[in-house]
This record gives C-alpha cells, structure tokens and sequence, in this order.
C-alpha cells in the first residue's frame, strides 16, 4: 500500500467518523425538542387533537403496534393505572391499519380512560417526527411541550408514573 492511499482511507474514515458523530448529535438534539404541531383525529370518539396545544398538561406518547406483546403489556398496565393519568394528555399511537389497532384494543378488554386519545399514523408523519420510535417507545413531555424524558421498552410503569403530576 502506498502512501497516498493509506492517508485516503485514513481521511475516508476520519470523514465517516465526523459524519457519524453529527447524526448522532443531530438525533440527541431532534428527541429533546418540543412537542411538534401535528394534528390527528383520534380514532374511536373522532375528536381532533393538536399535539402541541397541551393546556397546560403533561403529555404522555407511547408508539405501539397491535402484534408487539411487550406493547399490549405496557398497555395493560397504563389501563390499569387511569388515576394516575388524570391530569396527563395521553396519546397511543400506532403506524398499523386502523381497524388492527380497534380490534386490538377491543379484543383485550383494554379499558380506555377518558383522557386517552388513539391514532393511527398511516401517513407515517408522527411515526417520522420521531425518527421511527421503537415499539413500544414513551416520551413524557412537561406542561411546556418540553421533553422530560423518553422511556425504553423496559420501563417500568413505576418510573413513569412518578413522574406524572397527579
């Protein structure tokens, strides 16, 4: 190998190296931001939300698919734990046909609390807001529309609802 050609790979991989660490720094800064303009119809009472506009709510999104067990799980528990969600905007939503995400809830008896809204993100630009979640994925944003935190699938539901102002 020559000369030239090492300091060329070398300036190739220094090069991937640099371009790697801004997605990275581009993608941090993309998941703490506010909560995007984006508005949807909620899919079983057709009330149209704009995500941003929280009245001064904490607002919970949690990203789910109908097939994903770990997803009908944290649902389950959020279910189960309505009271805590009392004073929290809490959005589910799925990139899944409409009627999947309807029979999956109706089909496990997930109760809905009142303050749950259901989307179906067919046209894939919430799902692209945040850079294709994971599911499940759950961020809580504050009464500001500022990021508090994102969960991973592995939160326990604890975590989460010590963090909900009730």
């Amino acid at each position: 190998m020559t000369l030239k050609l090492a300091a060329k790979i070398g300036i190739i991989i220094i090069l991937i190296f640099f371009a790697l660490s801004i997605i990275m720094i581009t993608r941090k800064n993309k998941e703490q931001k506010e909560l995007p303009e984006i508005v949807f119809t909620d899919i079983f009472y057709a009330n149209e939300h704009i995500l941003n506009d929280n009245n001064n709510q904490q607002t919970l999104i949690f990203f789910f698919d109908p097939g994903c067990d770990l997803c009908k799980d944290k649902i389950l528990l959020f279910s189960e734990n309505c009271e805590y969600l009392k004073k929290t905007r809490f959005f589910m939503i799925s990139s899944a046909p409409e009627k999947s995400i309807k029979d999956f809830i109706m089909n496990n008896k997930i109760s809905i609390c009142e303050n749950i809204y259901i989307y179906a993100a067919l046209d894939n630009i919430i799902i692209n807001e945040f850079e294709n979640p994971i599911n499940p994925s759950i961020y809580l944003y504050n009464k500001k529309g500022k990021l508090i935190r994102k969960f991973s699938y592995l939160t326990k539901i604890n975590e989460i609802i010590d963090l909900l102002e009730n």
